[in-house]
């Protein structure tokens, strides 16, 4: 992952970035950077989203990339175990049986197939990712905008 960095103050390493944007009296403009290390954890990575690429090809293939192993199979398993069920009205959401959090994933079925999401967002920016494994599918969000509405079902 050539092109992830967790923090800021790393930035001036990296070429051609995105610049955050955020609506303002209607118009989208150009906002300064946050200082990440304020929401650190939370919101101190930049990445790519080749860098994110790859990383959600392992997350899909238990920790494995290129062929090797990158994370171990026990470390993805623990953050996809639910620690803490979230309640939720199913007359609302006739797709989904259950709501839980890992660590670091919202996990719940869609239409009766397991998911792992996260999405987040700091000023200017705002992000979403989920993992199927059983559709061997992951999707990535990068957006330069904070006022957006990946947070929609």
């Amino acid at each position: 992952m050539s092109r992830t960095i967790m923090k800021f103050d790393e930035r001036q390493k990296l070429i051609n970035i995105a610049q955050p944007h955020s609506i303002i009296s209607g118009e989208v403009k150009v906002v300064d950077h946050s200082p990440m290390e304020d929401t650190a954890p939370a919101g101190s990575m930049l990445s790519s989203i080749k860098d994110m690429s790859n990383w959600l090809t392992a997350q899909l293939y238990d920790g494995q990339f290129q062929g090797k192993q990158a994370i171990s199979k026990r470390a993805i398993r623990r953050t996809r175990n639910p620690y803490s069920f979230q309640a939720f009205n199913q007359a609302n959401n006739a797709r989904t049986h259950f709501y839980a959090y890992g660590l670091g994933y919202f996990v719940r079925d869609i239409n009766g197939v397991l998911t792992y999401q996260h999405s987040g967002g700091i000023t200017g920016f705002s992000t979403n990712h989920i993992i199927i494994p059983q559709e061997e599918l992951a999707i990535v969000i990068l957006t330069n905008n904070d006022t957006n509405r990946l947070y929609i079902d």
